[in-house]
């Protein structure tokens, strides 16, 4: 470990010392290449050229440096960007760590700093009110660990019975921006104190119903409704509009209703020769007796299969 370490340091002061050193020389190289001096006229009485100051044509400053200056750019971009990969690597590496821990720490389980371990050794050994002193120095510290204070409400509720210092615990949570699940069971949890040990019916129910408008689509919002005697929504198609009902079957007689699907079948699939044998002899039955009361009655039409028309009571 501290190897790598060592090996990070190292890496990082030569990405910083590099790219000043290459910055200083690219800017003298530049400004070397850029620089122009203008020649002085001949003079004329003695006819004598004056001396060049040019520091190029002189040697005090060499061509080669003069026409480097791309090779100092080139190194100093390398140098600053072996620098800025190497501070996004480690910065996001420093972001991801605390994210997960944060995110494990949340369902109270992963990494735990040695400050919440030793308070749920005091919950663990008894000592409560010691347990949420250290809960609340190490939230105080760590104020987006909202577990933290959860489990200070928990302590309040279920170990030392007191419903108002839980209920300030939960009211302190809600005021934070949290989940929807997790905001409504805790709203749920401060609404069971409101309407239990502290009698506050109405902010209980003001509770609830801010849960059933804000939060309508969680599971907390269910128990809302359950506890406000609400129905629950319809479901909505994928156009948005509400399932259509199913309408009766038409062409049945009055008195009669289609038949359930589960108990198609129940019937066979075609009927057997004895059956179509015994309607047959009911059918002359009937036609018997319709001869003996007079003209027979019209058969009804659109019955289903397997019913028969209803017999006429006779007249005595």
């Amino acid at each position: 470990m501290k190897k790598a370490l060592a090996i990070k340091f190292l890496l990082y002061l030569l990405c910083t010392v590099g790219m000043v050193i290459f910055f200083v020389l690219f800017r003298s190289a530049f400004a070397a290449k850029t620089q122009t001096h203008v020649e002085p006229p001949p003079d004329a009485t003695t006819n004598v050229t004056a001396p060049v100051t040019n520091a190029a044509a002189t040697g005090s400053v060499p061509a080669a440096r003069a026409g480097s200056f791309p090779l100092y750019l080139a190194l100093m971009l390398a140098c600053g960007a072996g620098l800025a990969l190497l501070l996004a690597r480690d910065v996001s590496a420093f972001l991801a760590e605390h994210a997960a821990d944060f995110v494990f720490n949340d369902d109270l389980r992963g990494q735990r700093s040695p400050e919440y371990e030793a308070a749920e050794s005091e919950w663990n050994n008894g000592n409560h009110l010691e347990a949420v002193r250290l809960l609340r120095e190490y939230y105080t510290r760590y104020p987006r660990e909202v577990y933290v204070a959860l489990r200070m409400a928990e302590i309040y509720e279920t170990n030392l019975k007191n419903p108002l210092a839980a209920a300030l615990e939960y009211e302190e949570i809600l005021k934070k921006k949290l989940p929807p699940e997790r905001w409504g069971w805790a709203a749920i949890h401060l609404a069971n104190l409101y309407s239990g040990p502290l009698g506050k019916t109405d902010q209980a129910l003001e509770l609830l119903n801010r849960i059933v408008t804000e939060y309508g689509t969680t599971a907390a919002a269910k128990k809302a409704r359950t506890r406000l005697g609400l129905p629950e929504p319809q479901p909505q198609t994928a156009d948005g509009g509400k399932p259509q009902e199913k309408k009766p079957a038409k062409n049945l007689p009055s008195g009669f209703s289609p038949r359930a699907k589960d108990e198609a079948h129940l019937e066979p699939a075609s009927a057997t020769i004895d059956d179509v044998r015994d309607e047959g002899e009911d059918e002359d039955e009937d036609d018997t007796e319709g001869s003996e009361d007079g003209a027979a009655s019209p058969q009804p039409k659109n019955l289903p299969a397997g019913f028969r028309p209803k017999e006429p009571e006779k007249k005595e």
